[in-house]
């Protein structure tokens, strides 16, 4: 628990997040400064997903926005377990 770490998937930066022994998937960019979730990004509480660039946090499984100054939910994607792969689920804008 705590791992983050980046991929891209069809062309959308990904950061997969270790968090109460299972993994999600969210957009590799902070709604609120556009920082890195691979580089600046720190998981606490649990589930509690922070950007150290200004101190946003969301709700890794949700999007929610927890803590200022971030105001947009950040993206999360489908993601599934399957034969030891993670194949997560991303739709056209």
């Amino acid at each position: 628990d705590g791992t983050i770490v980046g991929a891209e998937v069809a062309g959308v930066r990904i950061a997969l997040v270790r968090a109460d022994g299972r993994w999600f998937a969210v957009a590799d960019e902070c709604t609120h400064s556009e920082c890195a979730f691979t580089e600046y990004g720190e998981l606490f509480d649990g589930r509690s997903l922070c950007c150290n660039c200004h101190g946003a946090e969301f709700d890794v499984e949700t999007g929610a926005v927890l803590a200022d100054p971030a105001t947009e939910d950040l993206r999360v994607y489908a993601l599934e377990e399957r034969d030891g792969s993670l194949a997560i689920e991303i739709d056209a804008p």
